[in-house]
């Protein structure tokens, strides 16, 4: 299984959006408001082919499928929003097909995940399901989006239907991100440091799923430097990914390297949500860059709201937080957000927004989590130190 066979859910988590915030107005028509990323001629080709195919024939399953994924990924590569509309625009001729072909369906999806409309994303993999049942795609993308809502249960379920459809490794790892208390985390980590000792065959793609998935672990182990050598080597493979960018500089901030995260120069990427820290790593430092960022935030947050875009509640309570200090709004946000997502990250904002909105009973969602057996010791002080930390 390649890139394409790979949760789209998993990759599609680096695009971010938000909503705070005046619009702004250029002050001239020479000023730069966004570099984007080079589209390369072979992608330009291959697009082109897709939507050659699609012209001659509106309904041809299998360039819609292909141009929706080309789209997405693109997107996921580059954090440029725009694609993920282009995938949306590309299945129109389906927009309201109550049962299209499974691989419709899985791309409808994939869409709808990117969009963090989770439910109906949920659904149309269900409908694929029922009917392919063997449809692995299908069942890790379902796997993934049951993880990041936080029902591991479902997650756990989907993961197991996969053996013998896909490579023993594309289980483990799903497995291994669905990973509940201690001793699971612990044995999930191992597992897949024996995988990664052994990975020379492995796509690129799959490689990096299991590197950021064994970080994630690390890190809910309280083992940073460890978290932190797994997006290293991960980003050894694919430098400028957004997500693998981002799981950086939340290490980077989580141990107050704040000086590395301006040094970095991440905002430099076509993504918000770097943009984020990189500010709160400024206004830690105390430096002018920090207004000069959240004026920019504000705009796009702004231009984002006005198209209705909301997709991305965690970095708009980050911002809200960290960088604007408004911790009401904070928790509103990081409230809204839980709804929708319920990662690592999110229980940390959580339970930060409540303490400084001095509502600690606000985390209690979090709080009741953990005990029911969830094990995640980056949230050991994450009412104090994040509060302290920017």
């Amino acid at each position: 299984m390649t890139l394409k066979g790979l949760p789209l859910a998993v990759a599609l988590s680096g695009i971010t959006f938000a909503s705070l915030g005046a619009p702004y107005v250029p002050v001239s028509d020479n000023e730069v408001l966004l570099e984007l990323a080079a589209i390369s001629r072979a992608d330009q080709a291959q697009w082109r082919e897709h939507r050659q195919s699609l012209a001659a024939s509106p309904l041809d399953t299998q360039a819609a499928t292909q141009l929706v994924t080309a789209y997405l990924e693109h997107a996921t590569a580059t954090a440029d929003a725009r694609y993920v509309s282009y995938a949306q625009g590309v299945l129109t001729p389906w927009r309201f097909d109550a049962r299209p072909a499974p691989a419709i369906l899985v791309a409808r999806a994939a869409v709808k995940q990117a969009l963090h409309r989770f439910d109906d994303a949920v659904a149309d993999l269900t409908l694929a399901i029922r009917a392919q049942p063997e449809n692995p795609q299908a069942r890790l993308m379902r796997a993934n989006i049951h993880q990041v809502r936080g029902r591991f249960d479902d997650a756990a379920g989907d993961c197991a239907a996969l053996w013998r459809q896909v490579p023993a490794h594309i289980v483990q790892t799903c497995r291994a991100a669905n990973a509940v208390s201690e001793d699971q985390v612990g044995r999930a980590r191992v597992m897949l440091d024996g995988l990664l000792a052994d990975s020379g065959d492995l796509p690129a793609n799959e490689l990096i799923w299991c590197l950021h998935t064994a970080s994630e672990l690390a890190w809910r182990q309280g083992d940073l430097p460890g978290a932190a050598r797994y997006i290293e080597r991960a980003l050894l493979v694919a430098p400028d990914t957004p997500s693998l960018l981002t799981a950086q500089a939340d290490l980077l901030l989580e141990q107050r390297q704040y000086e590395s995260v301006v040094a970095r120069r991440y905002e430099r990427v076509a993504d918000t949500g770097l943009m984020v820290r990189v500010a709160m790593a400024a206004k830690r430092l105390g430096i002018g860059r920090s207004d000069e960022l959240a004026r920019e935030l504000r705009a796009r947050f702004a231009a984002d709201a006005q198209r209705g875009d909301r997709r991305h509640l965690r970095e708009e309570g980050m911002f809200a937080l960290h960088v604007i200090d408004d911790p009401d709004v904070a928790l509103e946000l990081a409230q809204q957000n839980w709804a929708v997502q319920r990662e690592a990250a999110d229980r940390r904002l959580l339970i930060a927004a409540a303490a400084r909105a001095g509502q600690p009973g606000a985390a209690e969602p979090v709080l009741t989590l953990l005990r029911n057996g969830l094990f995640d010791q980056s949230l050991a002080h994450a009412d104090t130190q994040e509060g302290e930390q920017l």
